[in-house]
């Protein structure tokens, strides 16, 4: 083929989960959070306290947050959690499959909501969001885009015609009976490097919920909430996906066909 995937049975190079809260999350708070590493020090050993920039109003200000990771010999991370401003945000750079990955994030969402409904029980989850990025390395200069990816709605007619480098970024909202509208953007661009060409696809989703969802008086339900959530925009997330590759790369990764879209 003239295309692979980043890895060889997938083409995530990263994915990130993120629950967004309808007020700021307090110092006190996020100290809290800090003191309590031991509960997923195994996992995630490295820690750093740093002020955050925000902008509001026009104006850039600094918010307290504290990360942790764990990080490879080489510095970068392979796991890592960052709570600051409104977010938790936890990224995995060593995807393998969603039920195993998503199973480890949601871990850390419970604990440091259990956190916070003690800290900061008025707190409200508002939103949740998730990122994939995909990658696919075409071996050849000169490569034929449309042998990767389809016309459809989603992608402009003129990146199949636009050479070796491109860039193309598109976003809209999505409406389901029964549920808050959610936000898509999807940024794609073509990246050549001295031996190939990567093929770049960041699907971002942020999904609203019907109302706000208080962390305190809903503590035993949180990890079925977040599930139900995150679930839908992983479902989402593949059917773009399956929308926008060619069957042969679509099945090759394991999303199925185009004739298999409700996955």
């Amino acid at each position: 083929m003239r295309f692979r995937p980043l890895n060889e049975d997938h083409a995530i190079e990263s994915v990130k989960f993120s629950v967004v809260f309808s007020s700021g999350i307090l110092a006190q708070s996020i100290l809290a959070v800090e003191q309590s590493h031991d509960l997923w020090r195994e996992s995630l050993p490295a820690r750093s306290v740093a002020d955050v920039s925000i902008e509001s109003s026009g104006r850039t200000g600094n918010a307290p947050g504290v990360f942790f990771a764990f990080v490879r010999p080489d510095g970068s991370p392979s796991w890592s959690m960052t709570v600051a401003v409104n977010k938790i945000d936890v990224e995995c750079f060593l995807y393998s499959r969603w039920e195993r990955v998503w199973t480890e994030a949601r871990g850390y969402f419970v604990k440091v909501i259990e956190i916070l409904s003690k800290t900061q029980p008025s707190l409200e989850i508002g939103a949740v969001e998730l990122t994939v990025k995909d990658v696919f390395v075409a071996t050849e200069k000169n490569y034929p885009l449309d042998q990767l990816l389809k016309p459809c709605a989603r992608l402009p007619e003129f990146i199949f015609h636009a050479g070796q480098a491109w860039h193309a970024n598109s976003g809209w909202f999505e409406v389901r009976e029964g549920a808050h509208r959610t936000l898509h953007n999807l940024n794609c661009d073509a990246t050549p490097t001295q031996d190939a060409t990567l093929i770049n696809m960041s699907h971002y989703q942020q999904g609203g919920m019907k109302s706000p969802i208080n962390i305190s008086a809903n503590a035993t339900n949180i990890s079925k909430i977040l599930e139900e959530s995150m679930s839908t925009l992983h479902k989402a997330n593949k059917r773009l996906m399956i929308e926008l590759l060619r069957d042969e790369m679509a099945s090759r990764i394991g999303l199925g066909t185009s004739t298999n879209v409700n996955v």
